[in-house]
């Protein structure tokens, strides 16, 4: 992104919504943003921001630009029927997946499926709750595999089993 059109944009949603101009602040959001927005994408965020906020004389948070970001379809996915898998055939979820059995990631799927229906989300997310189940599930083996008597091993294996299972 120009830094030009990032001042003028950014400029024009801070003027009309009554906030001080600040040049220094300019700068340092434009080296936060300048990689992640096109010029027009970024001008476009601005006019939508300025129709759809009131900033009560202060200047947008980073958030408000980027929960406007068009996602990048080759990082992200839309979670819906027959648009999302997890299966050990995607070379970006393969590694995150071993040790796990087929109704183990059939619940992640389902967990994933059931929070975000709807939702366009990236992998990097999907590959951050996939790295958590298998860190859940080390630590279930290490607690079955514990010096505890057989008969609370025994408890705990099957409480963990009708976790895993909601």
């Amino acid at each position: 992104m120009d830094f030009k059109s990032f001042e003028k944009s950014l400029e024009m949603l801070v003027y009309l919504n009554g906030a001080k101009i600040e040049k220094h602040k300019n700068k340092l959001l434009f080296e936060v943003m300048k990689d992640d927005f096109s010029d027009f994408e970024f001008a476009e965020i601005c006019k939508d921001i300025c129709k759809t906020e009131d900033l009560y004389g202060k200047y947008p948070t980073l958030k408000m630009f980027y929960d406007r970001k068009e996602p990048d379809p080759s990082t992200s996915v839309l979670i819906v029927q027959g648009q999302f898998y997890i299966d050990d055939t995607m070379p970006e979820y393969r590694p995150y997946l071993q040790g796990m059995t087929d109704k183990e990631i059939e619940n992640v799927w389902k967990w994933i499926y059931n929070e975000k229906y709807g939702e366009t989300v990236e992998k990097k997310w999907i590959i951050d709750i996939l790295k958590r189940f298998n860190a859940k599930k080390v630590n279930r083996a290490e607690i079955s595999q514990s010096d505890y008597p057989d008969e609370v091993n025994d408890l705990l294996g099957n409480a963990v089993k009708l976790i895993a299972e909601v």
